[in-house]
């Protein structure tokens, strides 16, 4: 509505906007509609025009253009970038004073060579470079040497050109571009440029101050093309030329900076690309961007009947992330579409370098092929950063320097000339520096993937070479997680995360050297292998709670899986290495809901542990199947298992351990219904995790404690705990735990009958579900939001939240979720009279109950039952058949009050409200005399003997 009043202020219609932005009028419609939203880029463009036509308020421009800015930011999740107020200024600025734009000029003296193809995407760097190199009044000078950096095939020249095409006119004295690709020495460099610009060298006068003459009072533009291989003179000619030519510009484009007082190095990057997503993004939003345009765009030149379309739109989105957006590999890619299609070069871009080696004529040799390109950088460096560059290829997430220390210093490289030598492989833009984000964090050195693989493959020519690379990139991994591992459990988990995340990739680097396969000729070589294997073992076991806080247990139980094959062949399945890491796959394996599995592998690992008397080792794993066991209910032997565990761990003094078989017991013992012991036995558990500053403990008892309260009706200290557990999971970046505290506190606002705010939560914690692909969380997020809908009364949508979740919790077999989704069902028919398919649903979900040891979960289910023999009695013309109902629906109120008053449970809601509406119909229905008998027969039934007379049939 605001774009829309602006719009009107301005006197403009959809259309006259549309042509001023250069965009379609659909779009200028569908802003104003809030069903999309410009990006920043165009609301800058909005800004300008509206700043043009006097739409704001005077005296309220910069206040009403500011307020404008934050609400489309808030609304539009993608549009990025703070409100620039000194540009706004400008722009108010140029209004009141009127400064108008140069005329086209088209004799702007200027050799640039004519368009091949049209220029796509990087507004952004047009628009900060052209700002850059347009002069402007005397207090407003452009910066006089602007260098474009970059990997080689980023497209340096392509922006260089567009940039001083937009800027033309700017320097009516002219624009020339000086191509050095061609020159293979230094002593030429002064040549070219001087015959560019149509001069001779003057006898006694050298060519350096020929140029200098020419040049000392224009307004001129020089752009110089690919300096790094000329780089030391162009530095020199440069810098003498700006000094003795005040009014001169310079451009230069080159893989390293100049290193000229004043310069400004401008970094040119890959092409945007769409981001990883589960979900596929629709054609308009892939053609957002810059690396999708150009794909098509160039491949529509060579075959006019290509289109971006929804059979093709995976297959490209791959491709241009496999080719890192670099606007020279997709260039070559789109070429290769008159012999292949889009999936075939997909499918070979296993190889990447050899399918983009044939030439393109159209281009300098030296950009004729990806490899050539290549190629030429690598000859132009020196020996030590021809070691350097191809040993830094063993780095798949970049390294930092003291990473880079320790595995590439050998054989001629020393560790003394390391950061020389990464500074000029970033120089020559071989490699780019980021800094970490986290001051406590070291800035990292990482190549473009498509450079990476070149680097690698120089690395392979020499086999000794690149295996003592990658073993020394083993153990420096191997070293790393020994010293980080202990820190996730303390006050330092959050840093200790985010190394471990930088540094994830080459983890899984370590892995695939681990599991490659080795030849073995001799005792020597079966040593090797058994201590890579050994090392990989040392690595699994201190991953275990980084996996699972990051939610890669399904990748990790496969790379682990592996690595125990592998050791098992080799004879070293009796260590303690072996058998942490079982332990560790078990405890992946319980938190993706395989409990039978978990307990077979930790079986296995106590064995072991017991064999060798290691007693950490059993302690650790007693924990682990106590809480298995506990999920497959098992109660008995499970509390066997945790106070074996806590009495070990307490003579040990394992604080953590301790800890541990405190919380699972905290866990198993409310599972059994005795809530006060489980809330004593988190209390317990929850001051020890403190005095750790662990977060993931404080997070997973305070989960615990606000559940307990939950179910004892306690909704303000339930939310109090839910929200201290949320913050501990955010803190710690545990997605997985997040999501499910979310998911608590939808439960207490349901409770609370706060609808819109279940559905914030649930929607949150949906989401995050869905992100990390956990199907076991989005069964039970659908079907608390049937309830939602349920009690909105909108039955419709509730069945199919409550079918959807109960296809995903069939397919896991989740118990649990499977009794939730058909206790609703039948909730769901016996509102609307279908009594005999409730009974049925109400039936199947206690046994999906039983299965999961789920005691509480079947009470509600017998409040069901009560509640259904109630409606039954109600409709009955038979006095007889009514009294038995009757009489049925009161003794099962009985048998659920004895239970939740000896067990300190509340029945929340919807079953809560049920039960007392219940009970308070049967009071008026039956004398008082047969209620009290009833009720009391009722309150002396057992547990079990509830259930069964609950499934028995009646009518």
């Amino acid at each position: 509505m605001v774009l829309q009043n602006l719009r009107n202020r301005a006197g403009l219609t959809q259309k006259s906007l549309a042509q001023l932005i250069g965009v379609s009028e659909q779009s200028i419609y569908y802003w104003e509609s809030g069903l999309t939203y410009p990006k920043a880029d165009g609301v800058k463009k909005l800004l300008e025009i509206y700043v043009e036509k006097g739409a704001f308020p005077a005296g309220k421009e910069v206040d009403d253009a500011y307020q404008l800015w934050e609400q489309l930011r808030k609304l539009a999740p993608r549009f990025k970038g703070t409100f620039d107020r000194d540009w706004f200024n400008n722009v108010l600025e140029a209004k009141i004073r009127h400064v108008p734009l140069p005329e086209l000029n088209a004799n702007t003296p200027n050799n640039l060579p004519p368009r091949q193809t049209s220029f796509v995407g990087r507004q952004k760097d047009l628009t900060e470079l052209t700002l850059r190199l347009k002069p402007g009044t005397e207090a407003t000078q452009p910066v006089r040497l602007v260098t474009l950096t970059g990997s080689g095939g980023t497209g340096k020249t392509s922006l260089a050109l567009q940039v001083i095409r937009n800027i033309l006119n700017y320097y009516p004295q002219g624009v020339w571009l000086i191509e050095l690709a061609a020159l293979t020495s230094p002593d030429y460099l002064l040549e070219q440029i001087a015959t560019t610009l149509g001069l001779q060298e003057q006898v006694g006068i050298s060519l350096l101050n020929t140029l200098i003459n020419f040049l000392s009072e224009k307004q001129l533009l020089l752009v110089l093309d690919n300096c790094e291989h000329l780089v030391t003179e162009c530095r020199r000619v440069v810098d003498r030329l700006l000094t003795n030519c005040p009014r001169l510009v310079v451009l230069t484009t080159s893989r390293q900076s100049l290193s000229v007082s004043g310069e400004l190095v401008y970094r040119v990057s890959s092409l945007s690309l769409p981001p990883q997503t589960k979900d596929p993004l629709k054609i308009k939003e892939l053609l957002e961007y810059d690396a999708i345009q150009l794909f098509v765009e160039r491949s529509h030149l060579v075959d006019p009947n290509f289109s971006l379309n929804q059979n093709n739109a995976q297959a490209v989105t791959q491709l241009c992330q496999r080719l890192d957006g670099i606007p020279l590999a997709l260039e070559l890619a789109a070429a290769r579409l008159k012999l292949l299609s889009v999936f075939q070069i997909n499918d070979r871009l296993e190889d990447r370098l050899g399918l983009l080696s044939k030439s393109n004529q159209k281009t300098r040799p030296q950009h004729q092929t990806l490899r050539a390109l290549l190629e030429w950088s690598h000859e132009l460096l020196s020996e030590e950063e021809q070691l350097l560059f191809r040993r830094l290829s063993v780095f798949a997430g970049g390294s930092t320097l003291g990473a880079a220390e320790q595995v590439c210093a050998f054989g001629g490289l020393a560790q003394a000339v390391m950061l020389d030598t990464l500074e000029e492989l970033v120089d020559k833009s071989l490699l780019s520096v980021q800094p970490s984000g986290n001051q406590q964090l070291e800035m990292r050195y990482s190549m473009l993937d498509t450079i990476r693989e070149y680097a690698r493959e120089q690395l392979r020519k020499n086999e000794l070479e690149e295996k003592t690379t990658c073993d020394r990139h083993l153990n420096y991994f191997t070293t790393l997680l020994i010293e980080i591992a202990p820190k996730i459990e303390g006050a330092e988990a959050e840093i200790a995360l985010s190394i471990l995340d930088a540094e994830y990739n080459d983890i899984r680097n370590c892995f695939q050297w681990i599991s490659k396969p080795f030849e073995i000729k001799e005792s020597q070589d079966a040593a090797e292998f058994q201590n890579r294997l050994l090392k990989g073992l040392e690595l699994g076991k201190n991953l275990k709670t980084f996996y699972d806080i990051r939610g890669y247990q399904t990748e990790s139980r496969e790379i682990l899986q592996k690595l125990l094959e592998q050791t098992k062949a080799s004879g070293l399945a009796k260590t303690t290495a072996y058998a942490w890491v079982l332990y560790t796959v078990g405890f992946l394996a319980q938190q993706q809901t395989e409990y039978q599995t978990s307990r077979k592998l930790a079986e296995e690992a106590l064995r072991i542990f017991t064999e060798l008397d290691h007693k950490y080792g059993c302690a650790s794993t007693w924990n682990l199947l106590g809480n298995t066991l506990t999920y497959l209910g098992q109660s008995e032997l499970a509390n066997q298992y945790l106070h074996s565990a806590l009495t070990l761990n307490r003579e040990l003094a394992d604080t953590a351990g301790i800890a541990t078989a405190l919380a699972h017991l905290g866990f198993t013992i409310s599972q059994q219904n005795d809530l006060m012991s489980g809330a004593q036995y988190f209390r317990e558990s929850l001051a020890l995790w403190r005095t750790l500053e662990n977060a993931s403990g404080n997070a997973r008892c305070l989960y615990g404690l606000g559940n307990i309260a939950l179910r004892q009706g306690n909704l303000n200290q339930a939310s109090q705990y839910l929200e201290e557990s949320l913050a501990f999971y955010n803190k710690i970046g545990d997605k997985p735990g997040y999501s499910n505290a979310l998911k608590g506190l939808s439960h207490i606002a349901f409770v609370e009958q706060n609808y819109d705010k279940t559905i914030y939560y649930l929607q949150q914690s949906l989401n995050l579900d869905r992100e990390l692909g956990n199907k076991f969380g989005i069964g039970q997020a659908l079907s608390l939001k049937g309830l939602v809908a349920q009690q909105k009364g909108d039955f419709v949508a509730a069945s199919g939240y409550y079918y959807d979740g109960l296809v995903i919790a069939r397919q896991l077999e989740d118990n649990s979720t499977i009794g939730v989704c058909l206790g609703n069902l039948g909730l769901l028919d016996m509102e609307q009279g279908q009594y005999d398919s409730a009974r049925t649903y109400f039936k199947e979900s206690v046994y999906h109950y039983q299965l999961a040891g789920q005691r509480l979960e079947i009470v509600y289910n017998l409040v069901a039952f009560s509640n259904l023999a109630l409606r039954q009695a109600q409709l009955s013309d038979l006095s007889l058949q009514r009294q038995q109902l009757l009489t049925r629906a009161t003794q099962l109120g009985g048998m659920i009050d004895a239970f939740v008053n000896s067990t300190g449970n509340v029945i929340t809601e919807p079953e809560g409200t049920i039960h007392k509406k219940t009970l308070e119909t049967l009071r008026g229905l039956l004398s008082q005399n047969d209620y009290q008998i009833a009720y009391t027969e009722g309150q002396r039934m057992t547990y079990e003997e509830g259930i069964e007379y609950a499934l028995r049939d009646y009518i």
